[in-house]
């Protein structure tokens, strides 16, 4: 069995040998760093600290120095948070070269939470400043805290960043693959898990104390905060005045974190519903109706409850009240251990379901955290059901910026880079239905001005994985590839998500 290093035992080694020669950065203040803590208590000495940052800044990757992991491993985990911290807002108030990147390293190494909440706001700014290097270490500095905090966050990065900026989304999505997998799950399995309860209980309360008062926190339908006396003899419409200013800041702290987590979770089921995944009765109770944050979303949208075979049976949602309830208001007893519940796409609703959940939304002032029920429909023409390449969009001209952000907003992604960097297809995968879809282009290049034409053209399914895509890869199927599949092959979620986005693409459907 390996012993955990002696943090005694390292520093007497370090006296005695050669030491790293020390950094030196105008921005680093080591003297007014906390303490670096061992798991024995003892605070790690100047010398060890000089020697960690001197070995950690010749580590180009966003991973524990050769010399460093020992050191690591003398701390106790997560138990230092206000050095990393103090470190992380050194580096920020200095050019935040990427060269120094070393910080963001330790940030996440010895870190807890507060370096999540700290980075990703930071990410969007430097993605609008063109500094998507920067953006990629700070997705992988979050993925070092290694929380369940930090996994939901990469989970979000993961999603919002599949298509644009696709170096930060995939330091994200290989980071959270890689947990996954050390948990035995997969990654959706994973994004269920690790989505924080934020300390509410069963009822959606967190109580705040101090001396001489109190207040508990209640978590809403559309994510605010509703206060109440500890003992609910009263409501405010905000946390009293009389709370002194460090549970101010931790109720301040709280809210931001809701935002993220809410806006994480939006992103990840929309995908859900396009995907139709489904849950067993018990994991949905557990994830959506018994947690408070998953609450904002049964309570937001409307659920389907599917049988053995995948047959939509019923639909409902939960009320403010907290009952469920189907549209006409009559009470859903969840009962049997082979049904299975999912968010529910219009086109398996009937033209009369569909309009009164409709409008019960809109009288119950419900508002969707993500278009569910106004999405666009298609429904595949019976008799065209043995074709396979879909015209929608054939000859039509567009310009090369729109094409990039309408179709990058909706998941699609550049194909093969071919001869004179001219790019062959866009594409997009259903991941959860096995299916790709692949538009060819013509007149598409790299580094083309925004404001040239490019013309569309024929539209293909295949299954995932059956077509090779990269640099120089001339594998886009074409007239009778056995690949290409029928659009009768084609699941119908994804026959009316691919007619929605190609309109919305041209401009003849939502093209915000």
């Amino acid at each position: 069995m390996t012993q955990t290093p002696n943090r005694a035992a390292l520093e007497s080694e370090l006296l005695r040998t050669k030491r790293a020669k020390p950094i030196a950065r105008p921005w680093l203040d080591l003297a007014k760093l906390p303490p670096l803590v061992a798991s024995d208590g003892v605070a790690l000495t100047p010398t060890a600290l000089q020697e960690i940052f001197a070995l950690q800044a010749k580590e180009k990757a966003l991973r524990a120095a050769e010399g460093v992991a020992p050191w690591i491993a003398t701390l106790t985990p997560r138990a230092n948070g206000a050095f990393a911290l103090t470190l992380l807002e050194q580096w920020l108030a200095s050019s935040q070269d990427a060269g120094d990147r070393f910080a963001l390293a330790l940030a996440g190494l010895v870190g807890d939470d507060r370096v999540v909440a700290r980075l990703l706001p930071c990410l969007p700014k430097w993605c609008e400043e063109s500094r998507h290097k920067l953006a990629e270490y700070a997705a992988s500095a979050i993925a070092l805290v290694a929380s369940d905090t930090a996994l939901m966050a990469l989970d979000g990065l993961r999603t919002r960043y599949r298509t644009k900026f696709r170096n930060i989304g995939s330091a994200a999505n290989a980071a959270f693959e890689s947990a996954a997998a050390a948990r035995g799950l997969s990654p959706d399995e994973l994004g269920d898990v690790v989505v924080p309860r934020l300390g509410f209980d069963d009822e959606g309360r967190r109580a705040f104390s101090w001396e001489g008062g109190g207040a508990a926190a209640e978590l809403l339908p559309d994510g605010k905060l509703a206060w109440h006396a500890l003992d609910d003899s009263k409501t405010w419409k905000s946390l009293p005045s009389s709370a002194p200013r460090e549970v101010a800041q931790e109720v301040k702290d709280l809210a931001k974190q809701i935002r993220e987590a809410v806006k994480a979770q939006t992103l990840r089921l929309e995908q859900a519903l396009v995907k139709q995944r489904r849950w067993k009765l018990a994991r949905f109770e557990e994830l959506f109706l018994a947690h408070p944050l998953g609450r904002i979303f049964a309570s937001r949208l409307v659920i389907g409850i599917y049988g053995p075979r995948g047959a939509l049976l019923r639909t409902f949602r939960r009320y403010a009240n907290g009952v469920l309830a189907g549209v006409d208001g009559r009470a859903e007893e969840l009962a049997g251990t082979d049904l299975e519940l999912g968010f529910v796409h219009p086109l398996e609703l009937a033209a009369a379901e569909l309009a009164a959940w409709r409008e019960h939304l809109t009288r119950q002032r419900v508002n969707p955290p993500f278009p569910q029920l106004e999405r666009p429909v298609a429904r595949l023409d019976p008799a065209h059901a043995k074709r396979r390449e879909l015209a929608q969009v054939l000859g039509k001209s567009i310009g090369a910026g729109t094409l990039r952000s309408r179709s990058e907003r909706r998941g699609w992604v550049r194909g093969s880079v071919v001869d004179a960097g001219a790019v062959s297809s866009i594409w997009k995968e259903f991941p959860g239905c096995g299916i790709e879809v692949a538009m060819d282009l013509e007149g598409f290049y790299i580094g083309i001005d925004p404001l040239e034409s490019v013309k569309l053209g024929l539209v293909r399914f295949v299954r995932a994985g059956t077509v090779a895509r990269g640099g120089y890869v001339y594998d886009d199927p074409q007239g009778d590839d056995p690949r290409i599949l029928d659009f009768g092959s084609v699941p119908p979620v994804v026959w009316s998500e691919t007619v929605g986005d190609l309109a919305a693409i041209v401009g003849e459907g939502d093209a915000s």
